[in-house]
């Protein structure tokens, strides 16, 4: 399988040619008989309960215009602007945010989109030394993108298939960001990838 991943002011590629536009990156692969596109969110590093939340979206191409383009539509006729957030609910907005959640549901249901969640139980957390502690939070997410989606398992025997990783902006210094890039990136050297 050959992959490029794109997004989250990251690019590399293996063997195929892709290419920057202004501050968000687009690519480009001749062959790739499929792609898939993951987007990927985090919150809450430190909860009471559970913590280092992430959450990712696996949708393939060819659905996403119109599983993202019916949410769209669907939040524009609601009259819901903003980006939604359970946290920010208020009783003028429930019943909206129960609709977008009910058509959401149905994609995943219909097998449009793949959710991955992935936390830690904090009863069940280990001591980490203060070099994993700094660490910690893109080795969640490397772990998370190897393992969360089967993309070992992606691949297309009569083609390649193309992975567009999106993420939030990464909270950490640009020199963590590459080092995370690097990482990822190398999945495409794995031999089960």
């Amino acid at each position: 399988m050959d992959w490029i991943i794109l997004g989250a002011s990251f690019i590399c590629w293996p063997s195929r040619i892709c290419w920057e536009a202004s501050k968000r990156i687009w690519g480009l692969c001749s062959r790739a008989a499929r792609e898939l596109i993951i987007y990927g969110d985090e919150s809450e590093r430190n909860g009471r309960f559970f913590s280092n939340f992430y959450v990712g979206l696996l949708i393939r191409s060819t659905g996403l215009e119109d599983a993202a383009g019916g949410l769209a539509a669907l939040k524009a006729d609601l009259g819901l602007r903003l980006e939604m957030k359970w946290k920010d609910i208020t009783p003028s907005v429930e019943e909206r945010y129960q609709m977008m959640m009910d058509t959401f549901l149905a994609l995943v249901r219909a097998d449009w989109i793949k959710v991955r969640i992935m936390f830690t139980q904090n009863p069940d957390r280990v001591v980490l030394t203060r070099a994993q502690a700094r660490t910690t939070y893109h080795r969640l997410y490397y772990q998370f993108i190897q393992w969360g989606f089967g993309l070992e398992h992606a691949g297309m025997p009569d083609g390649d298939t193309r992975v567009r990783l999106l993420l939030d902006q990464m909270p950490t210094t640009a020199e963590q960001v590459a080092g995370f890039r690097a990482h990822i990136c190398a999945l495409t050297r794995q031999p089960q990838f």
